[in-house]
C-alpha cells in the first residue's frame, strides 16, 4: 500500500517541477497591468478560501480592453470597481 504514495509523491514532484520550469523559462515574458472589478460571485462551496471571492476582470494590454471570460479569485474585502494587479504572458 505504500507504493500509492510513492507514486502519488512523485506524480506531484514531476508536475512541481514542469510547472516551475514553465514558470522559470517564462519570466522574462511577464508582463503586469492593473485591472479593475467589475462583478463579484460569492462562491458558498468549500473549494474558495475562506478570505477570498470570485470576481470578473476587465484590463489593458497595449491600449485594447480585455474582458475575463473566467472569474479570477480575488480578496474578499475588494469591492466593484477596484484595482488589482494581474500578470499576463507578453504573448497571449
Amino acid at each position: 500500500m505504500n507504493w500509492i504514495f510513492y507514486v502519488f509523491s512523485g506524480t506531484c514532484l514531476i508536475a512541481f517541477l514542469a510547472e516551475g520550469g514553465k514558470l522559470i523559462i517564462n519570466r522574462k515574458k511577464l508582463r503586469t497591468t492593473k485591472a479593475t472589478i467589475v462583478d463579484m460571485f460569492e462562491a458558498t462551496t468549500k473549494k474558495v478560501p475562506w478570505n477570498s471571492t470570485w470576481a470578473i476582470l476587465t484590463y489593458y494590454i497595449d491600449g485594447k480592453l480585455y474582458t475575463s471570460e473566467k472569474y479570477h479569485n480575488v480578496p474578499r474585502i475588494s469591492n466593484i470597481g477596484d484595482e488589482i494587479t494581474v500578470m499576463y504572458l507578453e504573448n497571449h
